[in-house]
Formats: C-alpha cells, structure tokens, sequence
C-alpha cells in the first residue's frame, strides 16, 4: 500500500518536476523532499495494531433432561463471540480482548456447553493487559490476563480439538488482575504471577506459578491442541502449576502437572490437578489422543475424564473434525457420555468455528 501511495505522490508532482528545470539546487531541494516523504509513509518496525477475532457457534442436542426442566435439550448457542486487539509501540505490547457468547463462565471465555443455548449476549472484557518486552528471553505483563497454571486452560476456544475445555480446563481458563513475569531459555519456560484471588481488591493476594520443559523437538506449547501443522518428529511439553490463594476462609490450593505429545499424526495429552480443601479436596485427571487419519484435513479424538467426586463422575467425549483452513476454520462434531451414581447424560454437539 505505502509504495501504491508513493507513486501516486509522485504522478501528481510531474506537474512540478517538468516545472523544476535544470537548476542543481531546484533538483536537490525536490529530492530531499521525496526522500523525507517515503521515509514518512514507509512502515514502521516497531509499532502497529492488529485486529483478530472469531465466531464460534454450535448445535447441542441431549435427550436425558440436562437441566432438570423435564424437557430435552435441543438448540443453538452462540459459544464464542471474540474480538481482541493489539498494538505495539517500541518494546511495549497492549492487549485487549473482549466477548459476547451467552452463556460464558463468568470471568472466562468457557462456556457452559453444552448445558445452555441461547443468542449471543452482552460484551465483556476478558483479556486487557501490557506487557513490555524487558529482553529477548523476559517480559514484564500487568493487567487482566489468563492465570498461568494448566496448559488446556491456556488454549483460546477456536484452538480447542473438542467443543469444550476439559473439566480442569474450565477452571483454569479463568483470568484475574495482577502483574506477571514470563520467560523461555533453550527447553525451559516459566510463568510467575501475582494477582488478586478470590478477595478481589482486597490485601490478600494468590500466587499463579507455572512452568514448562520441552524435552522433545522444541515442545508442542500450549495455543492449540492436536496434530495439525505438525512437524515431522517428535514433539513433548511437560508442564507443572501450582496455585495458592489466602484470600478464602480455607487456603484454596492447587497442584498441576500436565504433558503434551505430538508425532506426525498423532496427539496425546493428559492432566491432574490436585485441588485441596478450600477448592472441593479432589483430584480429576483427564487422558486424550487424537489422529489426522486425512492429512490436514480429518481428525479424530477420544478424551477420558475422572472428576474423582464423591458419585464416581466419568466423562468420555469423542470427536471428529473437519479442517477447512486449520483450527481458523473447522467442523466440530462431538458426542459425549457422562456417568455418575445419581444420574447419566448423553449429548452431541455440531460446530462451527470461523477466525480472522
């Protein structure tokens, strides 16, 4: 665009070129002048904004009363509504990301899927954070932000191989206000935060600590889930979080540990968390793998979750996905089964998620 403009520029001042003459100092004097121009409208390395979101939409359908209304569950939500912002300015970065789905969590961008339909509500902001790039290895965050401790809770929900989070992902995809400090050297990273907690603005803070080894092939990292755009070789991240929040009548405590392999078209992952008393006392884990059985195209995922609840709670959720243009533009379909002592639950879900 800008060397469209520069030579449009230079089209409506021949008027003034054939008018310059001979003269050395009339040439110089036009050239300095074109030189500061292209220099003026040339790009600029070290700042800019970029616009991204995406539309996450699905069918969710369970014949077994999921809301107790005595009526089956058949309908259309709006799961995700994302649009977020960035721009840049020297070794600074600002951030902000807010959404309109129905039926989130609040303070996340999870839904409640497949337990509620309905149109797209009221926007909120999720993310709003500035981060400032202290070196090549260190940055500096404060604000609103993902609190660092599961790597399925990291993952954005147009990222995701299945419909939803895992269990564990949905409570740890939650943000809060506080300021952290993030950094990689060679197979290591690490993320330490400090943030407000379950007290808010209150002087009681929570601590948010997590970091990461790539022991294979660089790591697969915690943006998306699966095995495509794999590279060839094999991929592993081990992965360890802990949380301490004091600002409860009982400390709510967490321990998590969580690995992530891919090899060519094949995925596994798997998770624990270990809650204590001021989180419920319990300890669910979840396993996963998945397989591109067409190259780039369809893939298919089998998940098993242990809630460890006092009812014996299992979640087994299997899915196939269509990719159109990778995870920015999918088919979801997902069928899942949840058993419990108390009650059991069968759905299936359709999506449809389109990012820019």
């Amino acid at each position: 665009m800008n060397k469209f403009v520069i030579s449009a520029l230079a089209l409506t001042t021949s008027g003034g070129l054939a008018a310059a003459g001979t003269g050395s100092e009339e040439w110089l004097t036009l050239d300095r002048e074109l030189d500061s121009l292209a220099s003026t409208l040339a790009p600029q390395e070290d700042s800019g904004v970029t616009v991204r979101g995406f539309v996450k939409s699905s069918y969710v359908n369970s014949g077994d009363d999921p809301l107790g209304t005595g009526e089956d569950l058949g309908g259309f939500n709006m799961d995700n509504i994302r649009i977020s912002v960035e721009g840049t300015v020297g070794d600074f970065t600002v951030f902000v990301s807010t959404d309109g789905s129905s039926s989130l969590v609040p303070g996340t961008g999870t839904t409640l899927l497949p337990f509620v339909t309905g149109s797209g509500g009221a926007f909120g902001v999720l993310d709003a954070y500035a981060s400032w790039n202290i070196n090549e290895m260190l940055k500096l965050t404060m604000g609103q932000f993902l609190v660092p401790v599961l790597a399925n809770g990291l993952i954005n929900e147009n990222h995701l191989l299945f419909l939803n989070h895992t269990v564990n992902g949905v409570v740890w995809n939650s943000r809060d206000t506080g300021v952290m400090l993030n950094g990689q050297y060679d197979m290591f990273g690490f993320w330490v935060s400090i943030i407000n907690g379950a007290d808010g603005a209150a002087d009681e803070l929570a601590y948010a600590l997590r970091a990461e080894f790539y022991a294979m092939g660089g790591g697969v990292g915690s943006k998306v889930e699966g095995a495509y755009g794999s590279e060839q070789g094999n991929r592993l991240t081990l992965g360890a979080g802990y949380y301490n929040d004091d600002g409860n009548t009982d400390d709510a405590i967490a321990f998590a540990v969580d690995a992530s392999f891919v090899s060519g078209p094949l995925s596994a992952a798997a998770e624990i968390v270990d809650y204590d008393e001021g989180f419920g006392d319990a300890t669910p884990f979840s396993v996963q793998g998945g397989f591109m059985i067409v190259p780039e195209q369809w893939e298919v995922a089998l998940r098993y979750e242990d809630l460890d609840s006092t009812t014996d709670t299992t979640v087994i959720t299997a899915g196939v996905n269509y990719y159109m243009s990778g995870h920015d533009a999918k088919w979801q379909f997902n069928y899942s089964t949840t058993d419990d002592d108390t009650f059991d639950l069968d759905w299936f879900g359709l999506g449809l998620t389109a990012s820019v």
